[in-house]
């Protein structure tokens, strides 16, 4: 019993400093380069992807795309809340920034600022093809980019709601 007492405590200091290591190597990237090349590729292969060709059933009205929008603002603070009380999260949260890691779970504002952004910039380029070759189909190109708009209002939000989580607001 010794010995797995021994083999836990050395295992816990391996993954401590092996995570601070990690912290430490991307404590070094900068950022905001890495978030526009995740986002121009993407936009890219959009563009490759060319026209929306799909058509839901039943057909989307106009009214329906405040669905996504409310629905990227209302799961950013259902989503907030749950990490508000999560003890993996960090004392302090940092304001949503193109600068600040969004792959750091610690700070979940920062995954969803990015992830809004992504979805909005990757879906314009489908949704600008379509209006001009396959124009029956916008309403359809144009949920994601309310989906998007929705998800970036909605870290907007959280940062005024939960700003007592926010060191420096």
């Amino acid at each position: 019993m010794n010995l797995l007492i021994k083999l836990k405590v050395k295992y816990d200091i391996a993954k401590e400093s092996v995570g601070e290591y990690i912290s430490k190597i991307t404590a070094r990237f900068n950022w905001l380069y890495i978030r526009l090349v995740l986002i121009v590729a993407s936009v890219l292969l959009s563009i490759a992807g060319g026209p929306l060709h799909a058509h839901a059933q039943p057909p989307i009205t106009l009214s329906m795309l405040a669905i996504p929008f409310i629905f990227g603002i209302v799961f950013l603070q259902f989503v907030s809340v749950i990490r508000y009380f999560d003890k993996s999260s960090e004392k302090y949260w940092t304001r949503p920034s193109w600068h600040q890691n969004p792959f750091n779970f610690s700070q979940p504002l920062q995954f969803f600022h990015f992830g809004g952004w992504w979805m909005l910039m990757t879906s314009m380029p489908t949704a600008v093809l379509t209006l001009f070759q396959v124009n029956q189909y916008i309403l359809d190109s144009l949920m994601p980019v309310f989906f998007g708009l929705g998800i970036i209002i909605g870290t907007h939000i959280s940062t005024l709601v939960f700003k007592s989580k926010f060191e420096n607001f």
